[in-house]
Formats: structure tokens, sequence, C-alpha cells
């Protein structure tokens, strides 16, 4: 039975359990066979399934497969799929013709193709049924997947719903999405006894290009919608295809290139191509032979084509013509003939002088004719380049507007260019020979548009691999700067530079609340892979006077870090290493509400561009520091900077004031993420009576004796704890060492009212603390708690406590009191 049926499609094997009987006489024999395969495999198609099927063998020889479960035995996928059938086989005693009858579901089925040549891969859900005579049955599917990879373009939520016979494929629906755009396609394929052929149609409109996975697309930025409607009929071998498809929207790096129009048709082995775009200024004809290697010509005609690339405009009139095989690109030949070639930007302009012939065969590149000239501009190639040498020589006098033609990053250039070179020798290592000169040049990027350089004048040789930057001088940031040094090439690519430049005289701003004033010299040298950003900064004057809130400083200081790591700048990214060393001799002025001083600075800039280090010092002698409208004379202050991972310098600060007849000195020291505070005074006081001088202006005896005094201290606290009266977050009371902040409901004797009572408590040295508590209603009442551990056993407290009886304010008291508090621990 097996050779009976064997073909292609069904060449099965297995390994089981058959169980049976077998009755009757020679002439009449009666079976029953039960048949359980352990392992079943069906033909190369289904080789990399296995599974077990229970089935049954009647004696009128009917096969019931009452459980056929397949499933992929591969390790390569994440889960493997699965086949499941139930079915049987019959003969129909009438025509004596066996039938099958079945039902199938498949669930993850991987269709990954065998031959690097032909790329596609699937995972697909489907389910259906087999009917017919099983010589030729009929399958009945439907077929769905979330993605499907072909030629490394992905589809996604493919539909199908087709029938398939020994002899032919008929799709009733396919549809799908495919660069964001809705796809649906129908059809037949017919499988011949000599050849197949197809008789398809697919349909898409809107297919955005940028979602498409070419490298050129998006290379150079592609973008525009693209709809398809195409015929696909023809053999397998040599398919027809006929049809159109539009582009509106065109851009190629962000410039604007209209509409364009495709027509495609094909028969006895022939396709022609016919394109058109720029209002029809541009028209191609293209003719492809399918067969080996793909042998083809083309001629596209430039009628007066008008584009404006970069803020400059081109007018192009001519031809193109090409041949060769696409098989085998390099080796193709084309020639092109331009008549008219116009280049405008601002006020200058070229235009060619006769015409321009310019052809590639056989991997060599010529020019001839290529002169454009205008006014006093001129530019001109002559030569040609092998696969093996080059030898072109290049003449120019031109505005440098021409650098934005060559790069998308120089968005402003201007002034004139003379050049000449001479570049000849091996591919592998060509030789330049020649000098640039400009003039009165201005160039400003994309990526730095601060860093301007104006009136730009320099003098370049090109001498075999390198260019000397003999002299060369320019202003930016306000200041003039000189340079001069060497750039080596590799491909006529750059691939060491060192570069020196002094400046003076130059001045850097930040917003409106910090500008610098600065000479120096700087330089630039190593290679692409490994350079080095390295100088002299001598900082004349600096002011940063920004007003500065401490609590909202010191809370984003904690949470940033400078330290960035490797994974978070992209490969490629600019990122030299830092040798840069900063002085000032009391240049660096900061004048705002917190301090007013001059510091000196010795300092030296390490680490990389994206992570700097600072190491040194800066010092200042004399200045203020103000605190709560107090102003504190600075004796000195000292910042280290020490710390290799983050910019955290640790400072030494000394101040002293005058209240009354006291002399209150403060030293403050440690870094801004973990520092002390010691106050002292002359005549001695306890630290009580200090902080009481500096937030109330005299002693806790005198802040005790009435209410005036009681008011005051709420001002003190309120200046103490921080202003927690107006703002009470987690993230400030984690920060700034608030031992509790509570809030909870509280019922007030005095308004007979319910409302949520916040309670913050701040440690201030290590014996005094303070504590603020406010009941938030329209009828608010506060209370400060002052506390001083005399020693472990005792502490002083000072309590003020402020209620408003109605809203207006018109009945209010306050109280202050004090306790003196014993503490017994048991233990």
């Amino acid at each position: 039975m097996i050779e009976q049926y064997k073909s292609r499609y069904f060449e099965p094997s297995g390994a089981g359990v058959i169980a049976g009987s077998i009755t009757g006489n020679f002439h009449n024999i009666n079976f029953s066979f039960r048949n359980r395969f352990g392992t079943l495999y069906i033909n190369k198609y289904l080789s990399l399934y296995s599974g077990n099927a229970d089935v049954d063998i009647t004696g009128s020889g009917k096969v019931l497969f009452k459980s056929v479960r397949l499933k992929e035995k591969s390790a390569k996928f994440d889960k493997n799929g699965t086949f499941d059938f139930s079915g049987e086989i019959f003969e129909n005693k009438n025509s004596k013709k066996e039938y099958i009858s079945g039902n199938f579901n498949a669930a993850g089925i991987h269709l990954i193709s065998e031959k690097p040549s032909i790329q596609y891969y699937a995972a697909f859900n489907s389910g259906g049924k087999i009917s017919g005579e099983l010589e030729n049955p009929v399958f009945e599917i439907a077929a769905n997947s979330k993605k499907v990879e072909i030629y490394n373009q992905y589809l996604s939520n493919v539909n199908l719903l087709f029938s398939l016979t020994k002899s032919g494929l008929n799709i009733k629906k396919l549809d799908g999405s495919y660069g964001g755009a809705i796809f649906n396609g129908y059809g037949s394929l017919n499988f011949g006894r000599n050849n197949n052929n197809y008789d398809l149609r697919i349909i898409s409109s809107r297919i955005n290009i940028a979602d498409l996975n070419f490298k050129q697309i998006k290379k150079y930025r592609i973008k525009g919608n693209i709809g398809v409607n195409l015929h696909i009929g023809g053999s397998f071998n040599l398919p027809d295809i006929s049809g159109n498809a539009a582009i509106d929207g065109i851009y190629v790096r962000d410039y604007s290139l209209g509409n364009a129009d495709i027509g495609v048709s094909s028969s006895n082995g022939r396709m022609a191509l016919n394109f058109s775009a720029l209002k029809s200024s541009l028209k191609t004809k293209a003719v492809i032979s399918l067969k080996k290697g793909y042998p083809y010509h083309f001629i596209t005609n430039i009628n007066l084509l008008n584009i404006n690339y970069r803020k400059t405009r081109f007018i192009l009139s001519g031809g193109i013509y090409g041949s060769g095989k696409i098989s085998d690109i390099k080796s193709s030949y084309l020639f092109s003939k331009l008549d008219y070639v116009y280049l405008k930007h601002g006020p200058f302009f070229l235009k060619n002088a006769k015409d321009i012939k310019i052809s590639y065969m056989d991997g060599t590149l010529k020019f001839r004719g290529f002169k454009l000239t205008g006014g006093n501009n001129y530019f001109q190639v002559r030569g040609g380049i092998t696969p093996k040498q080059y030898h072109i020589i290049l003449n120019d006098r031109t505005d440098l507007w021409i650098l934005g033609i060559l790069s998308d990053k120089i968005i402003n250039s201007s002034g004139f260019i003379t050049a000449s070179a001479d570049i000849f020798g091996p591919a592998a290592s060509p030789r330049i020979y020649g000098f640039a000169d400009i003039e009165r040049g201005l160039i400003e990027t994309s990526a730095y548009p601060s860093l301007a350089a104006s009136r730009i004048f320099a003098g370049l040789i090109f001498d075999n691999n390198m260019i000397l930057l003999k002299k060369a001088r320019f202003r930016m940031l306000n200041g003039i700067f000189s340079a001069r040094g060497v750039i080596r090439l590799q491909n006529f690519k750059p691939s060491y530079y060192n570069i020196a430049a002094g400046f003076n005289s130059v001045i850097y701003r930040k917003s409106n609340y910090f500008y610098a004033k600065i000479n120096g010299n700087m330089g630039y040298s190593g290679s692409n892979e490994n350079p080095v950003l390295y100088g002299d900064v001598d900082i004349k004057k600096a002011l940063y006077d920004k007003r500065i809130n401490l609590s909202s400083f010191l809370l984003s200081y904690k949470n940033y870090n400078i330290v960035k790591s490797p994974s978070a700048i992209a490969i490629g990214t600019f990122n030299p290493k830092l040798n840069i060393r900063i002085t000032s001799d009391k240049g660096i002025s900061i004048k705002n509400n917190i301090v007013d001083t001059d510091f000196s600075a010795k300092l030296h800039l390490i680490g990389t561009l994206y992570d700097p280090i600072i190491m040194g010092t800066a010092n200042a002698e004399k200045g203020e520091i103000f605190f709560r409208g107090t102003k504190f004379k600075l004796s000195y202050a000292n910042l280290d900077f020490n710390n290799q991972y983050r910019i955290n310098p640790s400072f030494d600060i000394a101040a002293a004031t005058h209240i009354n007849q006291y002399i209150i000195r403060m030293n403050a020291n440690g870094s801004l993420l973990n520092f002390n505070v010691n106050l002292s005074s002359t005549p001695p006081l306890s630290e009580l009576d200090i902080v009481s001088m500096l937030a109330l202006g005299a002693p806790t005896t005198s802040v005790y004796a009435g209410s005036a005094g009681g008011i005051a201290a709420s001002e003190a606290a309120s200046a103490i704890g921080g202003g927690v009266e107006r703002s009470v977050t987690g993230a400030i009371s984690s920060y700034f060492g608030f031992r509790n902040l509570s809030v909870s409901p509280s019922y007030s004797v005095v308004t007979h009212s319910a409302a949520p009572q916040v309670t913050v408590t701040k440690s201030l040295t290590k014996k005094l603390s303070v504590s603020y508590s406010d009941i938030v209603s329209s009828q608010s009442s506060q209370s400060v708690t002052l506390t001083y551990s005399l020693s472990r056993h005792i502490s002083v407290i000072g309590v003020w406590e402020n209620n408003e009886l109605a809203p207006n304010n018109s009945n209010v008291y306050s109280e202050v009191g004090g306790n003196i508090v014993f503490h017994f621990r048991f233990y």
C-alpha cells in the first residue's frame, strides 16, 4: 500500500505496536488491526516532526485515524509547533475508489527556508479539512501569522484562506500589513506536468517607505508613501509582472522630491519599467531580461530638473544611459551627458562652460568637460579613477557655501576658498598634493551652532597623506583663535589628528546667570578611536549670580550623578579623553543670595567628555555669606575636588558675624552630601543660646520672657527647619535629616473641629532639635518645640503655641512655656 501511494508528498514510516487478528479461508480473509505508533514520520517535508498515532484498520478495509499528533522536534524555536489530525480512509463500494475525510489543526508551525538564497520565516496557526479522492484530495485551509519575514522584509497579521490540490493552489484571500499599510491579494498557482505558473494580483495603498527594512532607505532617510497594483502571471521560472506603483511625498534627507509614478510590464522573458518623477522633468525607461544575470539597459531624460537642496538651487538638463547585468552591477556601463548645469546659492552661482560628460565602464570613472564658472567662481574636475589607480585634478575658487552641499552638518557657510589638488596613486593608498586657502570664512554646524567660526583666514597644504594646517586665524565665542597642526589621512578619511590652538578674550555665556572670560590654549590629538582633548585655560573673570533655593539645590545635587555608564553612550559618539588644566587668580565670582566672594582655582579636568572628572582645589580668602538676613564675614573657604567618580568636592568654610555684643563663629566642613556645622561665640555661649541668637537675635533667657519672644521663635523655627510649614515632602525630609514626618488625625478643643496634623522633627546639632506641628484647617493651630539635651538623662524643652479662633484672625492668642524632662532608661 505504501508503494502504491508513495509520492513526493507522501512517504510514511514509523515505529510502534500493531495488534489484530486475521480469520477466514484462502479466498475470503477477514482482518482487524489496532495500531499504536510510538513515532510517525511522513516524508522529508515533515522530517522535523515526531509524534504518535492511534489508528484502526477494520475488516472492511477502512482506516480510522482516531488521533494523529505531531510536534516539531527542533531545538532552535522558543516553542515548538503542533499538528493534530483525525479522519478516515475508506472505499466507495460503487466506484471502487478510495476516499479520505478528516480535519486538522496546527498551532505555531514554523516555515523556514533551507536555502540561503531564498530567505523566509513564519510561524503559522492554521486549521482546515481534507476530503475527496485519496489520489487527489482537496485541502481547505485557513491560516494566520503574526509576523512573516521575507528577504528581511516584515509582514504582520497575515491571514490566508486557500484550497490546495495536487494540481494547484487557489488563494481565495490574502491580507496583512506591510510598511504600515494593508495589502490584499488573491489568485492561483497551477502545478503543471512540465511547468508551474502564477496568476496572482497584489494590491496595497500608502506603504510607508521609511518603515521598510532596507539599509539604503535608512542611510539616506528616504520617506514617502507607495500605492501598488500588480499582477503576477506566467511560469514559476519566468513570471510576467505588470501593473503600476505611485509614490507621493518623496523625501531624501529631509528634502522634497515631489511625486513619482512607476509602470511595470513583462512578457516573453522581458520586463519593462517606466519611471516618471518631479513633474515629468525626470523620465526613465528600462528593460530587464529575465534570464541568467538579468541583463538590463536604461535611458534617463532630464529636462530642466529643478531641485532646492540645502539652500542651493540646482537646474539640470541632459541624459544618462546605462547597461549591464544586475547580478554584476559593478561591471555595468554608464554614460551621462549634461548640457545644462546651474547651481545658485544666495548671490553666488555656477554653470557649465560646455557639455559635461561622465562615464563609468569596467570599474573606471572618467570626467570630461567638468568645469563650472560664474563671476569669480569656478570649479573644475579632470581625470579618472580606475579600480587600481587614482588620477584626479581639482581646481577651485568658490564660496564656502559648497561645504553645505558636501555635508548636511553645515547649516551656514560663506567666504572664499581657493584650492588645487592632484590626487593620484594606488587605490588602496592614494596620495594628495596641493593647497587650499580660506579667506573671510564663516562656518556654522548643526551639532554646535553656538560655536560658529567667523573671519576665518587659513592656509592648508596637502602633502602625500597629510593635511598641514600651516596657519589659521578665526573668531569664535567673541574671542580670537590661532591654530596649527596636522591631520593624517587614510583613504581620504582623517585617521590621526594633532592640532593646537591658542585663544584670547573668549567669552562663554550660559543663559543670563553665568559668563566667563578666558585665555589659554587647547589641543586635539590621537586617532579616531583614542582622541585626547588637552590644554591650559586661565579664567580671567567669571561670574555666577543665579539665586539659589538651597533645599532644592541640595536635593537635586544628591540625585545628580555625572558619571554615565558606557552603555548610555552610543557607539561612535564623539567622546575624547580630557586633560585640561584650569587656573584662576581670584577671577571666579559668586554673587547671589547665599554667598558673595571671589575664588582662586587650580583644577585638572580629566576623564572623558561624557564622563568628566574634576581634581584640584578652589579657595576664597574673603567675602560674605548670608543666612536669613544675617551677614557673615568669610574668613576662608577651601574646596577640594578629590573624588574620582563624581563631582562632589569636600569643603572647609569659616565665617563670623556680630550680634549685639557677641561674636558668632561658624565652621562648616565635609561634602555637599555629608557635612557638619559647628558654632561658637565670644563671650562663650551654649549651643542653644547661639542658635537662639542667630534665629531670634537674643539668647534663650529672652526667648521665654513673653509672647513677643514666642512669635520670634516661630519665625526662627521656620528658618531653621527649612520652611517646613510651606512645603513638607517625603523626599526633602529624607534628605535633610528629619527624624520623623507624620500626618495624623487631630481634634482641636479650641475650634471643636477635626483636621489633619502634620508634624516634622529635625536635628540641628547633636544636642539640639526642633519640632514643628500644624493642624491644617482654616482656623490653624501651630506649635514649635525646641529640645536641648543637657545630658543623657536630662533635656530642656521650650514650647511656643499659636491658635486662631476665627478665619478673620479676630481672636488670636499665643503662649510660651518650657519644661525640664528627665529620661530614665531601664536597660
